[in-house]
This record gives structure tokens, C-alpha cells and sequence, in this order.
């Protein structure tokens, strides 16, 4: 829970209202790291926002974003429901 606050602050004072900060970067990718040395085993990026500043594709975990994995979701259900 002690980094509730900071990512409050990023995804509240910042993100929502569209600002993306080297810092917030920063603090992200330190949680992830602090994270994985806590024993962690992924990341999920359960807010729309984070992916503005967290590189999916450049850390230390595996990270998953739920933007990205619902809208590949839903582009393969309609993919499939042309098919039929």
C-alpha cells in the first residue's frame, strides 16, 4: 500500500489531465522494480491511463495492460462474429 499516493498523484494530477511527466516515468518504473524485488511475478496496469507512462515492453516484469488485452479482445470477437 505505500504507493497508493504516488500513483494517485500521477494518475489524478496528472494523467487524467493529460499531463506525462519524465518523473511520473520515473516513479513507475521504480514501483515495477520494487515490486519484482518484493517477489511480484507480472505487473497489471488496471488503469486506462497507465500505459502513458509505463513502456509494457521494457521492464523488469512482465506487464500487462488491460487496455491493451480488452481492445484485442473485442477487435478478435468481431473479427469472429464477420466470420460467421
Amino acid at each position: 500500500m505505500k504507493y497508493v499516493e504516488a500513483l494517485d498523484r500521477i494518475i489524478y494530477d496528472e494523467l487524467m489531465v493529460g499531463k506525462v511527466t519524465r518523473e511520473a516515468q520515473r516513479t513507475l518504473k521504480t514501483i515495477i522494480t520494487n515490486k519484482a524485488q518484493e517477489g511480484a511475478g507480472a505487473i497489471v496496469l488496471a488503469c486506462t491511463e497507465l500505459d502513458l507512462v509505463v513502456d509494457i515492453d521494457a521492464n523488469v516484469l512482465p506487464v500487462f495492460d488491460s487496455t491493451r488485452i480488452h481492445c484485442e479482445a473485442a477487435a478478435n470477437w468481431i473479427l469472429e462474429q464477420e466470420v460467421a
